[in-house]
């Protein structure tokens, strides 16, 4: 049974345990079937890839499924992956998170305050080692989600290692990375390793028409800016923080102009009480923003950019762009080292917009 509760920062959309179907990753999903059809399946997978492309999802869909058949795929039927239907009692069990032989590890909120921690702690991994402990309540397998693995402390992930070296029979651990390589090496050299690629556009349009709407769907920027990522894209779509974005775009349009208290007043605006979410959503909004313009501008592609991208890059960025990946570093930098500390949010986003104006004064074309 699941150790949280409901703290999934996409409450408006399904769960990944309640997603009946997966696009673009169907190598992956033929690589898992193929192990477990085998007879010889690795004990402990690291599902490795980019926050939102679907490595939840597909954990859920594979445990389902060996909880679903617990001696290994049906003679017919496997032609459709590791699709377990809707109705079926095993689907209807993890959807409830009422699954005896399935324990999911992630991130819980503190039962006082609510918050949710940045990291998973020893005291939530401890129920790991008990739950291989018990006998499987159906008779088959037991699985464990780790999500994220990456985000254990250290502690937690040393407390790990020992169901990694020793894993009870018909146990099956899916650890999900959204950065392997924080991972320890003890951790990752245990594991079979599985990579997921960025989604394709036209997947990321399917499905964030198909849970956000059509207009959403048909913003390119916004699909542009997801870089194959459908949690991204509804990230973006469901906070307000698309909207904030997009002021700064029109500020740095300007640069190497500064109209400074509008700086001010949005950097207040998110770091106001409350706006946490809405602040990360930006942060994140904005390195993957100039990343995508300094790829375009240094593969010579801007004309795929949109018009007011394309204007920014062809002015501010130049060819090549080493002084706008040194900024795009000390961007990442600084906001990794703001979470880490709880650092104060509205000087995060003031030193975040400076940066970009010494940057582009040296830069600009004049």
């Amino acid at each position: 049974m699941e150790t949280t509760a409901e703290a999934d920062r996409l409450l408006d959309y399904p769960h990944p345990r309640e997603r009946t179907s997966l696009l673009g990753h169907e190598a992956a999903e033929a690589q898992l079937l193929e192990a477990y059809r085998s007879g010889r399946l690795h004990h402990a997978w690291l599902i490795a890839g980019q926050r939102g492309i679907g490595k939840a999802t597909l954990a859920y869909r594979f445990a389902r499924y060996v909880l679903r058949f617990p001696d290994g795929p049906p003679g017919e039927g496997s032609e459709h992956g590791l699709h377990v239907p809707s109705t079926d009692r095993v689907f209807r069990w993890v959807q409830a998170q009422a699954h005896p032989d399935l324990l999911v590890v992630r991130r819980e909120p503190h039962s006082k305050s609510g918050h949710l921690p940045t990291e998973i702690t020893i005291d939530t991994v401890r129920r790991i080692p008990h739950f291989f402990s018990r006998s499987a309540a159906e008779g088959g397998w037991r699985v464990c989600i780790i999500d994220a693995v990456d985000e254990l402390n250290r502690n937690a992930a040393n407390a790990i290692l020992k169901v990694l070296e020793e894993p009870p029979r018909r146990s099956l651990l899916l650890l999900v990375a959204h950065h392997p390589e924080r991972i320890l090496g003890t951790i990752r050299s245990r594991c079979s390793r599985l990579n997921l690629q960025p989604l394709d556009p036209r997947h990321v349009v399917s499905v964030v028409g198909e849970l956000a709407g059509a207009e959403a769907a048909s913003d390119s920027e916004l699909i542009s800016l997801a870089d194959g990522s459908i949690g991204r894209a509804l990230a973006h779509v469901r906070g307000s923080a698309w909207s904030l974005f997009k002021e700064v775009r029109e500020i740095v349009l300007s640069l190497p102009e500064l109209d400074v208290p509008r700086v001010h007043a949005l950097a207040s605006t998110l770091a106001a009480r409350g706006r946490e979410d809405d602040l990360r959503q930006f942060t994140d909004l904005l390195t993957d923003w100039m990343a995508l313009l300094i790829r375009s501008r240094s593969a010579g592609q801007e004309e795929l950019l949109e018009p007011g991208d394309r204007e920014i890059a062809r002015r501010l960025i130049p060819d090549p762009p080493h002084a706008w990946v040194d900024a795009w570093d000390r961007l990442v930098q600084t906001v990794r080292q703001a979470n880490a500390l709880n650092l104060d949010r509205k000087q995060l986003v003031l030193n975040a917009i400076f940066m970009l104006e010494r940057t582009a004064r040296v830069t600009a074309v004049r």
